[in-house]
């Protein structure tokens, strides 16, 4: 609905408009509950009256937040940090405080934690393939040498570093190219960087961009756009690189 819009504010304070913006009211799933500073909420990826909010537990409306139900029973004993839904399939749901990381793939009938072996690391954002929602990435924060992304091709059952190339700064997001081949952003705290599956290491994708704390990028792919909020200097755009080709899959004949 165009005239509606969504916005929250620290500790899981959640608003909706249906005017434009003109006027807000609360659509927090329960007044008795208090999340982290930046609380996750976020809206399904293919239908928009589906939004997920995490607190202690994951929350879930079908009817853009005037109700709400819990997808889960004391999930976390903190509160939980990040949330992402598989573009492809939405029964897979993956959430993390800063150190643990949960996963259903039943839509939150059942949950189970995902051993990573980096828990002193405070982990920033989860990325799901579109494709596939087995294959995730992690980004993570701290000043840890070569500890700043993680990749598992089997849901959290083992992992891979792929850090080459980042520097030594928090990575605060990771985000995913549609129908690409593994082509993958990166914000840090002293810029954007940019891998595909063509190399094994991360380059810098910050020309023009001031010397400053990336907090959020975004794929606009209608655009062909990279934007990139910032910490102080406003939100910045950049176009996106040339998709790598297809590679060819040769059958005998």
């Amino acid at each position: 609905v165009p005239s509606s819009m969504f916005g929250s504010t620290f500790n899981g304070q959640l608003f909706k408009s249906t005017e434009y913006g003109t006027d807000f009211y609360s659509i927090k799933p329960d007044k008795d509950i208090n999340g982290a500073w930046v609380t996750p909420f976020i809206m399904h990826p293919q239908n928009s009256n589906i939004l997920y909010a995490a607190y202690k537990n994951v929350y879930k409306s079908n009817d853009a937040g005037e109700s709400w139900i819990s997808l889960s029973t004391e999930l976390s004993e903190e509160n939980l940090q990040n949330l992402a839904v598989s573009l492809s399939n939405d029964n897979y749901i993956y959430t993390a405080t800063h150190t643990k990381l949960y996963k259903t793939t039943n839509g939150g009938t059942e949950w189970i934690e995902v051993p990573t072996g980096f828990s002193d690391l405070a982990i920033t954002s989860i990325c799901i393939s579109p494709n596939d929602p087995n294959k995730i990435w992690l980004s993570l924060s701290g000043y840890n040498e070569l500890d700043k992304v993680y990749y598992s091709a089997n849901g959290g059952e083992s992992w891979s570093n792929i850090s080459e190339g980042l520097p030594n700064v928090p990575v605060n997001e990771i985000v995913m190219r549609l129908n690409s081949r593994n082509e993958l952003f990166a914000a840090t705290d002293i810029g954007v960087y940019y891998t595909h599956a063509d190399t094994n290491k991360w380059f810098d994708y910050s020309i023009n961009l001031p010397n400053v704390i990336v907090s959020d990028i975004e794929i606009i792919e209608p655009l062909n756009k990279l934007r990139a909020a910032t910490y102080g200097r406003g939100i910045w755009e950049a176009d996106l690189p040339e998709p790598l080709p297809s590679k060819a899959n040769f059958e005998a004949n």
